[in-house]
């Protein structure tokens, strides 16, 4: 399916929310009970019967939650014309990221590859190599150029960062709400791996860990890319060869909600309350506390009001900057002036609310755009949330208000129109660095598009001291997201301010925010208020909270100058705000929704004050030439290298076991059998992890064994049981024959 048939399946998918039809709908199954629901959802498309889920549950919460949706929209008066409000949003997801497991037609969230190609090079022969066959294609007529030659100031590779020892590799533990030490089909899918990649390219397995010198840009034509691929990657000296990648902004559109931050819900759009119902489900099959779901859908009988461009007549505090807290640091003056490096669609420069002493990169291309206008408002706005101007009486403030204590350096990476190619971002972080910028924010992305040389390149920068933060992804799913899924970037996951400062679930996970192993830290995106060329305006996404978590890392990086990027980075990680207890997405320590926590400026403040080796851990161990990369693993296991205290390694999830520090390689290792094993040797049981139950004998006291379900509640197609000797669901009672 192309991308334009796809929105159209999503948004007529969309609109069955908001037509009287639904309404009527809604009276009928009031009268009927569950067992009358459908079997399967379709819809045609160009004369072509397409199925979307076949999953009783998810029909059950479509039906439902449809239902629900339509009796207070129609209620309320809300006319179909709001339906076009809520339609189109490529990264937000079908309904099949409810469950990975369901059977559904393949869709292409992106069409994120293009025709040029990444050669990447181990040695100066291999460059010359790829100059050499780039320069006998154009002598031959094709149509092949070299578009950038990029050499690290150190030679970099996967093998350099990764986690090959077994001391320091955090094995088993709690991916989230409760994991498995057995997995019988229950668990989460990685869809991430690498098989699944969609930028396929090739890669030698003998240079598996060889280090990389740098990488080429090669310009072709669709009918000569897959033969330039094969010619290119044949040359000795090259070790991988990619497509190109396209990467788009973060933020979601078309939430429903009041926008002025005052609904308990934070704002809910269709598909938010579909994955509410899914996770209501969940909390209910394996009885886990509930949260103040009536609170949740408070707000859907509100009217949609306009969000954009809304005139501010007096400076107002966004509600994400009380949940950092940071307030209390402005009157601290800084020991050193800091650049912050945004990459995006560009800056409204002019914007009274916004610095004027600002620098700027751009492709120099006139249809992608110049760095001071921008012509999305994605740029501008995820600005103002790092750095819009206090005390001036004018609309919003940003985390860092003193324009006098930081600058601004832009780097329009994407164009007017939202996206970018994945060399036009990376040069802007070449630009970023080499205009003394500290930290980058990138609020944008691409799924399941990993490229080794981008990966290289982000690395050279973390080693020229740059801290670099992106967003984890809209997905609402554990697919793989980059540049967020980097060792060297740190990944920002989305909050809501739901109920508001001191109600139970004040900070809960955004339905949107990718949860996977590179999640390392959580920041406020839902409904936030900031600049935009113009005015200002409410934007959702992980976009909007990658910022937040730059702007606390800036006014850090001010304060605490001696310190590294890997250090701030683990004093971040190390002072967070915890998440809703209430929340069952939420454990002790670590966990794939919200990473170690939401960032907490104030904690980290104090945390680094005590010193930056206490705070963040070792510096790199000069003697044996150790790069800040090296020290860089991001994510669960962010915390494994570099420590010098126990204190650094702990984790307050101890399904993941007890970990401490080993002194002589400051690596964090497992204590040996502290991480329970769950496994009940019974195949019709669902084994998981809670750390929240106390442990009375020993570990496995946290362990839970649940019955593998195999009923879809309705008896007429059949009773179904588990089998122990294989582990599957067989009919023990056959489909009931109702022919007379």
């Amino acid at each position: 399916l192309t991308r334009d048939i796809r929105d159209q399946i999503h948004a007529i998918f969309l609109q069955i929310h908001f037509t009287f039809n639904t309404f009527q709908l809604s009276q009928n199954l009031a009268s009927e009970s569950a067992n009358n629901l459908p079997t399967s959802i379709h819809i045609v498309v160009q004369n072509q019967l397409i199925q979307l889920t076949n999953h009783p549950t998810i029909i059950m919460a479509i039906f439902y939650k449809a239902a629900f949706a339509a009796f207070f929209l129609a209620s309320s008066n809300i006319g179909r014309g709001a339906a076009a409000q809520e339609l189109q949003n490529p990264d937000e997801g079908m309904i099949s990221d409810l469950d990975s497991s369901i059977p559904v037609e393949p869709i292409e969230l992106h069409p994120d590859v293009t025709n040029a190609l990444i050669a990447s090079f181990s040695t100066d022969d291999g460059l010359n190599n790829i100059q050499t066959h780039v320069a006998n294609a154009r002598a031959q007529g094709k149509s092949v150029g070299l578009k950038k030659v990029k050499k690290f100031s150190k030679a970099q590779g996967k093998s350099r960062g990764s986690n090959k020892s077994g001391g320091d590799k955090k094995s088993g533990g709690n991916s989230g709400g409760g994991s498995g030490s057995k997995d019988k089909g229950g668990g989460d899918k990685d869809k991430g791996g690498g098989s699944n990649k969609k930028n396929k390219g090739k890669r030698r397995l003998q240079d598996a860990d060889t280090l990389d010198l740098g990488y080429v840009i090669i310009e072709t034509t669709p009918d000569i890319t897959e033969g330039e691929l094969e010619a290119i990657f044949s040359l000795s000296g090259v070790t991988e060869v990619e497509h190109e990648i396209e990467l788009t902004v973060m933020d979601v559109k078309g939430l429903r909600g009041r926008g002025d931050e005052s609904s308990a819900s934070g704002g809910m759009s269709a598909q938010d309350q579909i994955r509410a119902i899914s996770e209501a489900m969940a909390r209910e099959q394996f009885n886990l506390p509930n949260h103040d779901v009536e609170n949740e859908y408070a707000s859907i009988d509100q009217a949609p009001i306009d969000q954009e461009h809304r005139h501010l007549e007096q400076q107002t505090q966004p509600w994400g900057i009380g949940l950092v807290n940071v307030t209390h640091l402005w009157s601290i003056p800084p020991k050193q002036h800091v650049k912050i490096c945004v990459i995006d669609t560009g800056y409204s420069l002019g914007h009274a609310d916004l610095p004027t002493d600002v620098t700027g990169w751009d492709t120099g291309s006139a249809s992608k755009g110049v760095w001071n206008i921008d012509g999305h408002s994605h740029g501008t706005h995820c600005a103002g949330t790092i750095g819009a101007i206090g005390n001036n009486g004018l609309g919003v403030v940003g985390v860092n208000p003193d324009p006098t204590r930081f600058s601004f350096h832009i780097g329009k990476g994407l164009s007017n129109s939202g996206s970018g190619t994945g060399s036009d971002v990376i040069n802007a972080v070449d630009d970023c660095v080499a205009k003394g910028a500290k930290v980058i924010s990138m609020s944008l992305g691409c799924k399941n598009c990993p490229v080794t040389a981008y990966d290289n390149a982000y690395r050279d920068a973390y080693d020229a001291g740059v801290l670099i933060i992106a967003a984890a992804g809209n997905s609402g799913s554990d697919i793989s997201h980059y540049p967020s899924g980097y060792e060297s970037v740190i990944s920002v996951a989305s909050v809501a301010k739901m109920g508001g400062e001191g109600a139970a679930n004040y900070g809960e996970l955004s339905y949107f925010s990718t949860r996977n192993q590179q999640t390392e830290i959580a920041g406020p995106g839902h409904f936030v208020n900031s600049t935009v060329p113009g005015g200002y305006a409410s934007k959702s996404g992980t976009s909007m909270a990658c910022p937040h978590v730059a702007g606390v890392a800036a006014l850090l990086v001010s304060h605490f100058p001696e310190c590294t990027n890997n250090q701030i980075r683990n004093a971040m990680i190390g002072s967070t705000r915890e998440p809703p207890t209430g929340d069952f997405k939420n454990t002790p320590g670590w966990d794939k929704y919200y990473g170690w926590g939401i960032v907490n400026a104030g904690k980290a403040y104090e945390l680094l004050s005590q010193g930056c080796e206490i705070a963040g851990g070792a510096y790199p161990d000069a003697a044996a030439n150790q790069t800040l990369s090296e020290m860089a693993l991001g994510g669960s296991t962010q915390k494994q290298r570099g420590c010098l205290l126990d204190e650094h390694c702990y984790d307050a999830n101890l399904c993941n076991g007890e970990q401490k520090c080993n002194l002589v390689s400051n690596t964090c290792y497992i204590v040996e059998n502290s991480i329970p094993n769950c496994d009940d040797g019974m195949k019709c049981t669902i084994d998981t992890c809670d750390p929240t139950k106390p442990i009375v004998n020993d570990v496995t006291d946290m362990c839970v064994h649940t019955a593998m379900s195999c009923e879809d509640g309705n008896k007429c197609n059949g009773v179904f049981v588990c089998e122990e000797a294989s582990g599957t669901c067989i009919i023990d009672k056959p489909v009931v024959d109702c022919d007379d």
